[in-house]
């Protein structure tokens, strides 16, 4: 079978064939450069989920705790919270964002041993905040990549940023259930990547360009995609891992060198989805991810090329 591959530059598609997958096994080419281990066997039910909403969530303070960990609880985050983005700052402070329960996004973070919260202004006038991923620049102020489910027929991608004084916000593009990955150069400017539904899953690229943004897809079209991890590389170049699913259910890596994308599948299964992806590169700028796939959680690393 045929699957389409963007292009970085012109975002025209080339054609390219779709190699015979093993089953349920690392891609044996792609072997050669990546250990992969299973780590847990992560059954996601709602006795689970509820479990741990209790024990992370409001509850934690009537529950149990190991000496050696602190528990606090933050803030109401309501009965269906999603997923916060943390981060720690340069003094080992946590700095947060996630949806309260009107819908809309706050940040926290925590100096002296005290939380201050801030709600985020949302670049729509109807409010509502989903999906954040955060980053902060070299002063330590919050920038933050969401999506909306309002306005249109699916919803848009936005960022937004602490100037010291006042939040500054853009919309990136309309995209259904958008679920972006925000990194910072060391200019203090913003990468997003995310995927994305427009008819067919995508995995797409932004960058700020004066006037707007300019948005590459860097794969195209899936009928079934899960999250992606992005990261910069010592040279501000982006690196990618994204799990996607076609005829086979993939996590796959893609880089940006000299203007052109790259890629290559370390797994491919023939069941469920791979989501859930995330991945950081270490000081040889090599990729590390980690990624569920058939209630498996499972961790890739590139050691070699």
């Amino acid at each position: 079978m045929k699957a389409r591959r963007a292009t970085a530059a012109a975002g025209v598609y080339e054609q390219w064939a779709a190699g015979v997958r093993p089953g349920r096994t690392p891609n044996r080419q792609a072997l050669r450069k990546w250990s992969t281990n299973m780590l847990a066997h992560c059954r996601m039910d709602i006795g689970l989920f509820l479990t741990s909403f209790m024990i992370l969530g409001l509850g934690a303070a009537a529950g149990s705790a190991r000496a050696d960990w602190t528990f606090e609880v933050i803030d109401d985050v309501g009965q269906y919270p999603s997923a916060p983005a943390l981060v720690i700052d340069a003094d080992g402070n946590p700095h947060l964002v996630y949806r309260t329960p009107a819908g809309d996004l706050r940040y926290a973070k925590r100096i002296s041993g005290a939380w201050a919260f801030q709600d985020v202004q949302s670049c729509y006038s109807g409010g509502g905040g989903d999906n954040p991923s955060l980053a902060l620049d070299s002063q330590g102020r919050p920038h933050i990549a969401y999506f909306t489910d309002t306005p249109g027929p699916g919803g848009n991608l936005y960022y937004t940023h602490w100037t010291g004084t006042e939040w500054m916000c853009s919309m990136i593009g309309w995209m259904n259930n958008a679920c972006p990955s925000l990194a910072l150069t060391t200019a203090d400017e913003p990468r997003i990547a995310w995927n994305g539904y427009g008819g067919n899953y995508g995995l797409l690229y932004a960058v700020p360009d004066g006037a707007g943004w300019s948005v590459t897809y860097v794969d195209c079209c899936y009928w079934a995609a899960g999250d992606c991890s992005l990261a910069l590389d010592g040279n501000d170049n982006p690196r990618i891992g994204w799990g996607y699913g076609n005829a086979s259910y993939n996590f796959s890596y893609y880089w940006l060198d000299g203007g052109a994308w790259s890629w290559e599948t370390p797994y491919s299964g023939p069941t469920l989805s791979v989501y859930t992806v995330s991945m950081a590169l270490d000081i040889a700028d090599q990729p590390h991810a980690t990624f569920v796939q058939d209630n498996y959680l499972n961790y890739a690393r590139r050691i070699a090329g």
